[in-house]
């Protein structure tokens, strides 16, 4: 590692890492908090397509042993898509399933770059080779707390952080172009084709022999090879 690095587990650099509720509660359309599961957890954030909510009741039975805050990590464990780390982009109180774990950094400790060392294959390479389950893999908060991510020292953490976020938005913005092309490209296609069909693609000709003339002689061209039998009827 670069002078001044450290290896260090997870553990070590958390003020706290649980995880969402076990036992799936009741969740509805509307209600009065959202309810995250493994499926609103994206690398750029929360998503909240098709989210649901849960109850004040048993979301303050949730919250009092996990309580995500605008920053924290939320990290998938089990299932699919495990290995999706995030910073909660959230400036609210929400439940979750025990699907997502919650890391708290400590002081000291960008989000940012822990929640990239997270997402980074290294850390994901190690940390599959611990899951187990049968038909739904996961692995255990023990496991990912013993995990072993470099940390550079604070200001570099900072850096590193941010030159991440700058090129993974520039790779954002080049996918979009690059989608926005092919929209283009298709649509561009579909619109020759058609002014092709309508004979918009050259300028007409009143010179031109019609096409009336045209098909009056390949019938004639046609019956003449079917007399020969050169072709079927």
């Amino acid at each position: 590692m670069p002078e001044g690095w450290e290896w260090t587990r997870l553990v070590s650099i958390c003020l706290k890492v649980t995880d969402g509720t076990h036992h799936s509660p009741d969740n509805f359309p509307t209600g009065e908090y959202k309810y995250i599961t493994a499926k609103n957890i994206k690398s750029n954030g929360i998503v909240l397509d098709d989210i649901t909510y849960v109850t004040a009741e048993v979301h303050k039975e949730i919250f009092a042993r996990c309580n995500p805050e605008f920053g924290d990590i939320l990290y998938i464990k089990d299932g699919t898509t495990y290995g999706i780390a995030t910073v909660n982009t959230l400036h609210e109180e929400f439940s979750m399933l025990s699907s997502v774990a919650l890391l708290k950094p400590s002081i000291g400790i960008d989000n940012w770059y822990m929640c990239y060392a997270m997402q980074s294959p290294y850390f994901y390479n190690t940390t599959r080779g611990d899951m187990n389950g049968v038909g739904i893999t996961r692995i255990t908060l023990n496991m990912l707390t013993s995990r072993l991510i470099p940390i550079p020292p604070q200001n570099e953490q900072r850096q590193i952080s941010a030159n991440t976020s700058k090129l993974i938005e520039l790779i954002v913005s080049i996918k979009k172009s690059k989608d926005d092309v092919l929209e283009l490209i298709a649509t561009t296609k579909s619109k020759i084709l058609d002014l092709a069909i309508r004979g918009k693609l050259v300028p007409q000709d009143p010179n031109d022999e019609p096409a009336s003339i045209l098909l009056e002689r390949i019938r004639a061209e046609k019956e003449e090879l079917i007399k020969q039998g050169k072709v079927a009827m």
